[in-house]
């Protein structure tokens, strides 16, 4: 059990976070790696409104020799804008520690404090080998185990679905405690986390759910959540870029970043595995009416990969990437949230790693073309560590 909540406090830490019209300067110093290569020169982009992009085709877009998915699907945007957020930075009130210790059936009397690094002050329950385990965060970080929960993520996957792609309609979960229609589930799950984890004008979607087998019959089910800002996801897709240290006194430098919770559940009540990397507040936003157009995305792209050898996208999504100007897990850290086209590339199946149940780790990699600007970004030549 020692070994587990460890995992929970790691993964607390190391999927951790981080404003201005200009793409943040550390970025762009990371884009002069990308040397003289003729290829990477930035063609001129071409614009359109929020409505036309809601309508946007891939059978309108001249895609050369790219290999891009059947389509995208950009129905559901309501508005796009720079977003300025706030990192939470008084998550230990009385109030808070009062309404998630009866949340998760903790007795608040027994949390110890103490210090994150990189997290700011912490409570901590439960040291005993056969204790439940709680930490919550100054930032708005949270991680639960409960002591039947042998470790998160356990147990073959039977099944597993990514709810944007995979019809979910039949679907049955058998808890120890009853069958459960999984998209019934599933809305529980988001109204659960709406009303108990609000975040103003956010609101919760399940992304990502794997259904476990386990001794007996039974099912366990693993699931991933994302937030989501008035039809555009922030980023569970790519994972962190790095500044040029990695670790500086506890802290690890970032550049980008992402926001998510993952959960296990083993009945119908509340989770038994939870870990968020922290809460946070979107203070603002600048609105953009004008984006670049999605036919001039793909050029961008397009001749970017042809520099790499690279011919074949998976997906193309709308994402808001979190952009860190410095350590930025810390409570209060301002962050900016910036629109973008995320043009992800497939792994082979043997590399996608087992259990996945988040967005993160299936790609090998991403070309990230920004709404407002034009400017791409990729993983291909930008250092990345850890």
């Amino acid at each position: 059990m020692r070994n587990l909540r460890f995992w929970a406090f790691a993964l607390l830490i190391g999927l951790s976070l981080a404003g201005c019209q200009e793409t943040p300067e550390r970025v762009k110093e990371n884009m002069k790696s990308y040397g003289e290569n003729p290829q990477l020169a930035e063609p001129e982009v071409t614009y359109c409104s929020v409505d036309e992009l809601r309508e946007a085709k891939l059978t309108d877009t001249d895609n050369g020799n790219l290999i891009l998915p059947e389509d995208v699907d950009f129905s559901a945007i309501e508005d796009i804008g720079i977003l300025h957020i706030k990192i939470e930075d008084g998550f230990l009130d009385d109030g808070n520690i009062e309404k998630y210790a009866s949340l998760f059936q903790i007795d608040r009397e027994g949390f110890v404090e103490g210090e994150a690094s990189g997290l700011g002050r912490c409570i901590t329950y439960g040291e005993g080998e056969e204790d439940d385990y709680m930490n919550i965060c100054e930032n708005g970080g949270m991680a639960y185990i409960a002591k039947h929960n042998s470790s998160p993520g356990t147990g073959e996957a039977k099944a597993e679905y990514s709810l944007a792609k995979d019809d979910i309609s039949g679907v049955f979960v058998d808890f120890p405690d009853g069958s459960v229609s999984l998209p019934r589930f599933c809305q529980d799950i988001e109204r659960w986390m709406d009303r108990e984890m609000p975040i103003e004008g956010v609101s919760y979607k399940v992304s990502d759910v794997a259904v476990r087998g386990q001794d007996g019959g039974k099912d366990t089910l693993s699931m991933c959540v994302e937030y989501e800002y008035k039809g555009i996801r922030f980023n569970n897709h790519t994972t962190p870029l790095y500044g040029d240290t990695y670790y500086e006194n506890g802290d690890v430098d970032l550049l980008t970043t992402y926001f998510m919770t993952l959960m296990d559940f083993g009945s119908q009540g509340v989770p038994s595995f939870f870990t968020r990397n922290e809460s946070f507040s979107i203070e603002s936003s600048d609105p953009i009416t004008q984006v670049v157009d999605l036919g001039s995305a793909i050029k961008v792209v397009k001749d970017t990969m042809s520099g790499f050898g690279i011919s074949k996208i998976q997906e193309i999504l709308p994402l808001y990437i979190p952009y860190t100007p410095e350590h930025s897990k810390m409570p209060g850290k301002k962050i900016e949230a910036r629109p973008v086209y995320a043009f992800l590339t497939g792994k082979d199946e043997e590399e996608t790693p087992d259990r996945l149940v988040s967005g993160l780790g299936r790609y090998r990699h991403f070309f990230l073309v920004d709404m407002v600007t034009g400017e791409l970004w990729t993983d291909l030549e930008m250092e990345r560590k850890g």
